[in-house]
């Protein structure tokens, strides 16, 4: 499921010109993010906060479920797994600007 990508430049004797070639290796967790993946009907949003690559899509695949969050709620109530969320920022992950004040304003 995680990819990495990585160039090496390998220098041609025939025409001195630089070839790329692909090599894949693992992910850092550097580029997982924390964020919001919107579910729910139109006008009735409904969010699940998702541990996922950074470049993937709001509604793409995700790691792992740590919780969800419901707007029209007039708690505006955030479940999450605070365990789970913790374990993810140590390994490197890092939540986005609302997932971290959404977490700040639960405590």
């Amino acid at each position: 499921m995680l990819q990495k990508r990585k160039f090496d430049i390998i220098q041609s004797t025939k025409h001195q010109s630089l070839e790329y070639t692909y090599k894949p290796l693992l992910i850092l967790l550097s580029v997982l993010k924390i964020k919001l993946s919107r579910t729910g009907k139109r006008n009735q949003p409904y969010y699940r906060v998702v541990v996922a690559e950074k470049r993937s899509k709001l509604t793409g695949q995700y790691i792992d479920l740590l919780g969800n969050y419901d707007p029209n709620d007039p708690k505006n109530k955030l479940t999450i797994d605070k365990k789970r969320y913790a374990d993810w920022i140590t390994k490197g992950a890092k939540p986005t600007d609302t997932v971290r004040q959404l977490v700040a304003k639960q405590k």
